[in-house]
């Protein structure tokens, strides 16, 4: 015969089903709340994916203005894409290290400049200008850097060019300053047209140049002034890109704020709701609510119950988890399937 330690711990079938139930539901909720966590993080990267769409042009624009409106070289640089281009891309474009920006644009059909908050990744010997264009297939930059002393004399300088995306036909343009002398372009330019100003230009073309290598452009000249060719206009871009910029990264800011926040709220309420729960936990806290006068109202009961094995035998007891009476020879109850106590 098994002795009452052996029988204390064998399960009758209605508690190991309380416990199976319990730990299928629990079970569940994790699962659950790894789902709605992972269709959240899904949500939050299809902007990053689909802005990391490729870019390509059709052709592409070069230009070096030494000493134009300013004493520094101003270079120019813009390309149309190519109609297979989805948008929103990104637009990079590799540029001297202690260039001062600009323009970093997108440009509609009418000409119209529309400014970009932009990036600048490190490169080593140089930097990436990045932005991400949204509506127009029309690219610009332009920038501002110092190749030689603002002084009168001999200048020999060298524009490194590396295109940052993939483009057929690149067209470069090399502007002769005013006032100088022995102007020369290397390798293989042929002179162009003269503008309204008198200021000649010099013109190469090159298909399908290779992304990120380099193509060198050597200009000299010698000129006995260091005044820029035309006076600078008074009305600049800076100011409105700057505050592209600004706005743009108040505006990242917020929608980040925002993102942490809902993920959070997000999680908290999957947490609460898929959480596992104890086993016969609905149970025992539903029995409480309901039969907590019949455990209170019976102490008599349980006190004799404990005190007296013979009153045990004739009057069973209350389940102290969930209320539910206990017959006299059971060893666990029926209705939540814990374990009789005493």
């Amino acid at each position: 015969m098994p002795s009452a330690r052996m029988r204390l711990a064998e399960k009758p079938p209605a508690a190991a089903k309380h416990q199976e139930e319990g730990a299928y539901v629990g079970g569940r909720g994790p699962m659950a709340l790894l789902a709605s966590l992972f269709a959240l993080v899904i949500l939050l990267l299809l902007p990053a994916v689909a802005s990391a769409s490729s870019l390509e042009a059709s052709s592409s624009r070069l230009a070096i203005w030494p000493e134009y409106d300013d004493p520094r070289v101003l270079v120019i640089m813009e390309a149309d894409l190519t109609d297979e281009t989805e948008l929103p891309a990104t637009a990079s474009f590799n540029i001297p290290k202690g260039a001062e920006i600009g323009m970093a644009c997108e440009v509609d059909g009418g000409g119209g400049h529309a400014c970009k908050a932009y990036k600048l990744e490190d490169k080593g010997d140089y930097q990436t200008l990045s932005y991400q264009v949204e509506t127009q297939k029309k690219v610009f930059v332009e920038y501002y850097y110092e190749a030689f002393p603002a002084t009168p004399g001999e200048r020999q300088f060298q524009v490194d060019y590396r295109p940052g995306f993939p483009t057929a036909n690149l067209q470069i343009e090399v502007q002769e300053p005013a006032r100088s002398t022995g102007f020369a372009v290397e390798p293989d330019f042929a002179p162009g047209e003269t503008d309204s100003n008198g200021l000649q230009y010099f013109n190469k073309q090159v298909s399908s140049p290779v992304v990120d290598e380099v193509l060198p452009v050597k200009i000299s000249y010698s000129k006995p002034d260091a005044e820029p060719s035309v006076k600078a206009s008074t009305q600049t871009d800076g100011g409105s890109l700057g505050g592209a910029a600004s706005s743009a990264t108040s505006r990242n800011s917020l929608i980040t704020i925002a993102a942490v926040i809902v993920f959070g709220a997000l999680f908290f309420m999957g947490y609460r709701t898929f959480r596992p729960q104890p086993v016969g936990g609905g149970s025992r806290r539903g029995g409480r609510g309901r039969n907590a006068n019949v455990v209170r109202s019976s102490p008599a009961k349980q006190e004799g119950g404990r005190k007296s094995g013979k009153d045990r035998s004739s009057r069973g007891a209350f389940c102290i988890h969930c209320g539910s009476q206990i017959p006299a020879q059971a060893n666990f109850c029926s209705e939540c399937g814990s374990e009789r106590d005493g």
